[in-house]
């Protein structure tokens, strides 16, 4: 039988290697380069689902509702009158929208030794410095974890994480999303400049 004390160090230890096992390098390793025109290959890759948050909702009546019935509106979707016909608008904190990253077809990424920049194929651009940076209430950490890229992004809407690995001839990127407990995979094939 194990003594408390003993248990409190092995539980202490426990917890310091976690953490050192856990801590991202700021520098990209010269091994991995995620730079490349790099197109999706729907066949191994999975559709991401998100599934919105429930919450407790009040009807014009003052009804608390749970969750929406059977053909009713999407739980804190607002109709709006326009030109005689109705539309729905969404609450987005009930329904996130899907980052560009998780629905890629296409995508241009650009590394350098502290960040990389991807374009998509929507030709939006997206800017990920390694490190931990805050704006508009939305918190993203990336780093390198070996020969991993890790991206943690956590807001008020959606809280994901990313993880970019190359197979060893580095001509296929695996990204692996995790997100509201599910974790999919999506897989690129890059392509060759003629």
């Amino acid at each position: 039988m194990l003594r408390a004390s003993a248990v409190i160090t092995l539980i202490g230890l426990y917890v310091s290697i976690g953490a050192c096992a856990t801590r991202l390098d700021y520098n990209s390793p010269k091994s991995e380069d995620l730079s490349g025109q790099w197109v999706l290959n729907a066949e191994q890759s999975q559709e991401i689902i998100l599934r919105p948050a429930k919450h407790a909702s009040v009807s014009s009546k003052g009804e608390r509702r749970g969750e929406r019935s059977r053909g009713g509106r999407p739980q804190g979707a607002k109709t709006s009158q326009t030109k005689g016909q109705k539309a729905l608008v969404a609450d987005l904190r009930i329904r996130p929208t899907k980052p560009d990253s998780m629905t890629a077809t296409e995508m241009a990424i650009e590394q350098v030794q502290d960040s990389m920049g991807i374009r998509y194929a929507s030709d939006k651009y997206r800017d990920v410095d390694w490190g931990k940076k805050e704006y508009r209430g939305v918190t993203t950490v990336a780093g390198w974890e070996g020969d991993t890229l890790q991206i943690n992004t956590k807001g008020k809407r959606l809280s994901f994480s990313e993880s970019y690995q190359l197979n060893k001839t580095g001509d296929v990127l695996s990204i692996f999303f995790k997100v509201s407990g599910e974790q999919y995979r999506r897989v690129y094939t890059k392509q060759i400049p003629q």
